[in-house]
């Protein structure tokens, strides 16, 4: 992810179960991050008056805001959660079968079951075709599947598999009471077999105290009428933002989903 600066967002993406669950549930030490916040001041204190790159300023500034949120974040007692960070796949001792993308969902939903965040974001991982007994990846799959008829049934049967993931968090969130708190999007990674095209992309917006009515189409007679900018404009009015564009785009959706 980034920012509208084309910074990178910090992300937990790369880190296994484990290290989530310890970032997410685990009581952090406020005293290395004390002693950083304290060397940055004192860095910037001894730097010499007008002299210093508003750039390196900006760097200085923005890191001090972290530190300052990690600290407060830090100070808070953690809840005591208990989680399996261990995949089991083809599992067969009492545990059940549990994927990648469905342990990721988990950890969100334990997130925001104990207020551990505000923002969070998940993408089905690396897919090895091993787990699933399909041929291929799901990268390579999406590319292909158009091509080959097995192809396109191991393609279906891993879509089959994130769907019932991500149907099965929807289900946890309305049985947890935060279903109308919470607002869910889920997109697609392929607007059409074999390409990445971003005009198309099949969207689900779930949760969030939206009007929901099915299916919406977006597209007629081979133009696009309504936009994820314009999605994206009214899923920041449902949050409270006074803002009338996204990425230069303006309009929304209020009149169909708000």
């Amino acid at each position: 992810m980034w920012d509208k600066n084309s910074r990178t967002v910090g992300s937990l993406f790369e880190r296994d179960p484990q290290e989530i669950h310890q970032h997410l549930f685990g009581q952090t030490p406020t005293d290395s991050l004390q002693r950083e916040l304290d060397s940055l001041r004192a860095s910037r204190m001894a730097l010499p008056n007008g002299q210093v790159a508003a750039a390196y300023q900006q760097a200085l500034d923005e890191r001090e805001k972290d530190l300052l949120v990690e600290l407060e974040w830090a100070s808070r007692d953690a809840p005591k959660v208990e989680v399996d960070t261990a995949l089991h796949l083809t599992d067969h001792h009492g545990r059940g079968v549990m994927n990648p993308f469905r342990q990721q969902l988990e950890l969100i939903r334990l997130g925001l079951k104990h207020r551990r965040g505000q923002i969070f974001t998940a993408s089905p991982p690396f897919i090895d075709k091993t787990d699933y007994g399909v041929g291929a990846g799901y990268h390579a799959l999406g590319h292909q599947q158009h091509l080959d008829k097995q192809m396109f049934g191991d393609m279906l049967k891993l879509e089959q598999t994130l769907m019932e993931s991500f149907g099965d968090f929807l289900t946890s969130l309305k049985q947890d009471g935060q279903w109308d708190d919470t607002i869910v999007l889920f997109m697609g990674g392929f607007s059409n077999p074999g390409g990445h095209s971003r005009d198309f992309l099949p969207t689900i917006l779930a949760g969030g105290g939206f009007r929901h009515q099915g299916l919406i189409e977006c597209q007629h007679g081979g133009r696009l009428e309504h936009t994820l900018s314009e999605l994206f404009v009214s899923i920041c009015h449902q949050m409270g933002m006074d803002v009338g564009e996204f990425a230069a785009a303006k309009g929304d959706l209020d009149n169909i989903i708000a």
